[in-house]
């Protein structure tokens, strides 16, 4: 895993900018400290992984991810049948063109064999899901994509009186609503999405005003300007393997997203809505804390961070009962 990850960050280093000096060298490194000092506590033993990267770690996914795709690259190689592959995580999704492939089945079952993995999968001429999105194809040949909710799922969104921020449950219908117009490339198909999102938070005892005044606002953006590349992760995969995209929406090529290194030190705490101005207290009283340290250096270092309060859920009765 490794040596396939210093070759991916070699190969593509040259389109960040990095702070600091920053070589395979050093993700070799991190990696190997990560993956040979794993430890497990259960009950009052320590148990020591052998191998591989462990469960939780903050580059676990990132190590997978860049594993599995280079194994991967080979199933798709010299294969000018298939007209488009993307793959997120673990789901693909491929556009074949199959004027010339008899026994379609046949076909995907040769097309998937992989020596460590097992796939399944579904297709259809018509319409197929892929995540959170239906993505069908009419008699023109065009694609349209529209929001796809698995039948399990109880659509129930948070309730209006729940132990949360009020800016963040006031927030949710609008970027809900966000994700509908992203995601719902036909406007009539959008309008309807819309309307039942916002009777979902009815439900949910939202009040009218606030959902009249959110959707008003939503039927006045543009879905070109939310669909457009910003974030420079997004930028940076595109530059690879999508760069039409960028021009598209006029996204500069030449431009080489920075990696700025930030003061942010998060605080995380528990969230208590009956507390008025609960992260400010938090702030205030560590700053003032702070004014005491007798260690000169250790205190202008902690002056400098910005210190921003997250929050994490609080314990409910929930966790309680079996």
């Amino acid at each position: 895993m490794a040596s396939k990850c210093c070759n991916t960050f070699n190969k593509y280093r040259n389109l960040i900018k990095y702070p600091f000096l920053f070589t395979p060298y050093h993700v070799r490194k991190l990696m190997d400290w990560s993956s040979d000092y794993s430890y497990v506590k259960y009950k009052n033993d320590f148990y020591f992984q052998h191998k591989g990267i462990q469960m939780g770690n903050n580059s676990s996914v990132s190590v997978s991810n860049i594993s599995v795709g280079i194994d991967l690259q080979t199933m798709f190689k010299d294969r000018p049948e298939i007209i488009f592959n993307g793959r997120f995580i673990d789901d693909f999704f491929l556009i074949i063109e199959d004027t010339e492939i008899i026994f379609f089945d046949s076909y995907l079952s040769n097309l998937f064999v992989h020596e460590d993995f097992t796939f399944s999968f579904e297709y259809s001429n018509i319409s197929i899901n892929f995540l959170d999105v239906q993505v069908s194809l009419n008699n023109l040949n065009e694609l349209s994509t529209s929001l796809y909710r698995k039948p399990m799922s109880k659509h129930q969104m948070l309730h209006f009186n729940s132990n949360h921020a009020k800016h963040l449950i006031k927030s949710l219908p609008f970027s809900q609503g966000l994700r509908i117009i992203r995601l719902c490339s036909n406007e009539l198909d959008r309008k309807t999405q819309l309307d039942i999102l916002m009777e979902k938070f009815r439900i949910r005892m939202y009040p009218t005003k606030l959902l009249n005044d959110c959707m008003q606002k939503l039927l006045l953006i543009d879905r070109n300007s939310l669909i457009k590349p910003k974030s420079n992760l997004l930028i940076s995969n595109l530059r690879i393997h999508n760069p039409h995209l960028l021009s598209k929406y006029n996204v500069q090529l030449s431009q080489v997203p920075n990696c700025n290194p930030s003061n942010k030190m998060f605080l995380v705490m528990t969230f208590y809505k009956n507390v008025f101005n609960f992260s400010k207290i938090i702030i205030e009283s560590i700053t003032d804390e702070l004014k005491y340290c007798n260690d000169v250096k250790l205190r202008e270092l902690a002056m400098q961070f910005n210190l921003c309060v997250s929050y994490k859920k609080t314990r409910s009765l929930k966790q309680f009962v079996s």
